[in-house]
């Protein structure tokens, strides 16, 4: 009630202005979240629909597609999905049919209501009305927060519950605090990389809360710490060695084999490239390389071209890597901020464990061996960023004169919108192979076939093409879920006469319509002695593609096609709108027109 009497009272100490530009910015949020929401992005990445399929499943049987998981068990999905992200996906079809309003409504509702959370922790922290509004500002519109919300990926739920925990445990007003113990229950099992993080996360915000803010008592506060330490040991000791999910654990530093061994071929690398000299094993040693790898490793966590330019193209082609995960303009700021957080002695305090937080937040990629991916598993410490920006832009507003404050907020909004042209006209296209467009369109030549044609396609990935065939054609239902839980407990990925597969191709007269990943490798006649040849290459006969928007290159060969053959279709895919990325609404005509390709004549041409 305390809150809620604070928040009225800010409301009435508005101006008329301020109040019609907060319902400006507001109107903005709720927009950049829910703007063209079921078509941007135009397709989903694998992790995302693991997670909204069995959510779909969830919602209508109260059990994932197999029959396996329930979020009573806190069992992982699979070994690299975690145990109750689906759980909260599931509430989007209570409400939407769509399936990609229905996958996604609950993280852009995450998207609107995050900011807030941050100028709730902000006011929590500095005291300062504007630095609070400003934090707001910021994290509305930063690039990392603004795309994630748009998408179904399981670190945002554990990014919105961890900043919430903090809030309420800083604020001195809030007195419901037991909230956080089941909000940082959720929050351990949303994310896998995240795990390791709870208990230096939960043991700062509760001494900061004791110790410093006097929002916490000393029993809370051990209460909180002992919680904290509980869960992690009983996931670890427990859980962890009985689920699938423990085959990550062996990816570490601390047990993987093949980056020991790495480390070794780098030492011995290092002295054999050495001239000969009694200090060669002194300063040539696994210690040393270690050290040096874990520091690069470490440092790259910042890489500021990564963060404020070029995003990661090749981590993470699902993003939008046209820009960084924040504004260039905020490099600048982050600097000023920071050196006035230093020097503001109010603050040091507060400071000190905000740089505690932010040195420690990287720990999981320095951990992992699989990549060095930091889209994700970096992005508690890019939000805690959010602070000394809008602290650093707090400085220049307030020592500036009142023309010159809306300059700057009005160069800060050229980012913003320069961001917006790029997700909304240049995104949905260079997306596409990151987003794995094919399995889309895949599923849309598959849905419009006659129901009676056999059809078998094969992929190195069958559960992935027939999860998205799945999804994409709401064929998840009541009436269908029995059979394919039947199917999928029996090792199938088959629906009627459809069946998706990871064996070779075999002859082409087995099949009624077969289509295969191109490249995929042909059966190997039985009778074919071992020193004769057989080009088991490409059939003679005509061969139509599935290919990318980016290049036109070939993803997917469907041999024995009827749908398209009408059709006039070019060699090369022509998109220029998104209505052509509304895949399952296009006319069968214009579906193959646009999205199935006929490139006979080129490799007719390239074979003479």
């Amino acid at each position: 009630m305390a809150l809620m009497n604070s928040i009225k009272t800010w409301w009435h100490s508005l101006s008329q202005l301020h109040k019609i530009l907060f319902g400006l910015f507001f109107i903005l949020l709720v927009g950049s979240r829910f703007y063209l929401l079921s078509e941007i992005p135009v397709g989903l990445h694998y992790d995302e629909l693991v997670y909204l399929i069995q959510a779909k499943a969830f919602s209508l049987s109260g059990s994932d597609l197999i029959g396996h998981w329930n979020p009573w068990k806190l069992m992982p999905l699979t070994f690299r999905h975690a145990e109750l992200t689906t759980l909260v996906m599931v509430p989007g079809f209570w409400i939407f049919s769509n399936p990609f309003l229905a996958g996604r409504v609950v993280s852009a509702l995450m998207g609107i209501t995050f900011p807030l959370i941050m100028g709730w922790l902000a006011w929590n922290l500095w005291k300062d009305q504007k630095i609070t509004g400003l934090t707001v500002f910021v994290a509305a519109f930063n690039p990392w927060f603004w795309q994630l919300s748009r998408m179904s990926f399981d670190p945002l739920p554990s990014v919105w519950l961890l900043f919430l925990s903090a809030a309420m445990l800083t604020s001195p007003k809030f007195n419901y605090k037991w909230l956080t113990f089941p909000l940082l229950f959720l929050a351990f099992f949303q994310y896998q990389g995240y795990k390791i993080l709870l208990i230096p996360w939960v043991g700062l915000w509760s001494y900061y809360g004791w110790q410093i803010k006097k929002s916490l008592s000393k029993k809370m506060a051990l209460t909180l710490m002992i919680f904290a330490t509980g869960v992690f040991l009983i996931w670890y000791l427990l859980l962890l060695p009985i689920q699938g999910a423990n085959q990550r654990s062996l990816k570490t530093i601390f047990f993987d084999p093949d980056f020991k061994a790495q480390i070794a071929q780098n030492v011995a690398t290092d002295r054999r490239l050495s001239l000969d000299n009694p200090f060669n094993e002194i300063t040539h040693n696994k210690l040393q390389v270690f050290a040096e790898y874990s520091v690069r490793r470490y440092i790259s966590n910042f890489d500021p071209l990564i963060l404020f330019i070029s995003g990661e193209p090749n981590l993470s082609p699902f993003s939008v890597w046209s820009k960084g995960f924040f504004y260039l303009i905020d490099l600048p700021l982050l600097a000023i901020g920071v050196y006035q957080m230093l020097i503001y002695k109010k603050w040091r305090k507060t400071v000190l464990v905000w740089a505690i937080l932010l040195a420690l937040m990287p720990i999981p990629r320095l951990l992992t061996t699989v990549n060095s991916w930091m889209f994700f598993r970096g992005s508690i410490s890019y939000m805690l960023m959010l602070f000394p920006i809008a602290i650093g832009l707090h400085f220049l507003m307030k020592n500036a004169r009142p023309w010159v404050s809306w300059l700057i907020l009005g160069i800060y909004g050229l980012f913003i919108v320069q961001f917006a042209y790029d997700y909304f006209y240049r995104y949905p296209l260079y997306s596409t192979n990151g987003l794995f467009i094919e399995q889309r369109v895949l599923a849309s030549y598959l849905d419009r076939q006659p129901q009676d044609t056999k059809i078998t396609v094969y992929t190195e990935f069958p559960e992935f093409l027939f999860y998205s065939y799945l999804y994409y054609n709401q064929l998840v239902t009541v009436e269908t879920i029995p059979i394919i839980r039947e199917n999928l407990q029996n090792g199938l990925y088959q629906l009627g006469n459809l069946n998706f597969t990871n064996d070779c191709v075999p002859f082409l007269s087995e099949q009624d319509l077969l289509i295969a990943e191109r490249g995929r490798p042909h059966c190997r006649p039985a009778d074919l002695a071992e020193d004769e040849q057989i080009d088991l290459g490409l059939s003679s006969e005509n061969v139509l593609s599935i290919s990318s928007p980016l290049d036109s290159g070939e993803i997917m060969w469907i041999y024995k096609d009827k749908l398209c053959q009408t059709s006039q279709m070019t060699t090369f895919v022509n998109i220029n709108s998104l209505d052509q990325f509304q895949i399952e609404k296009l006319p069968t005509e214009q579906f193959c027109n646009l999205w199935i390709k006929d490139l006979n004549s080129l490799r007719d041409a390239s074979s003479h």
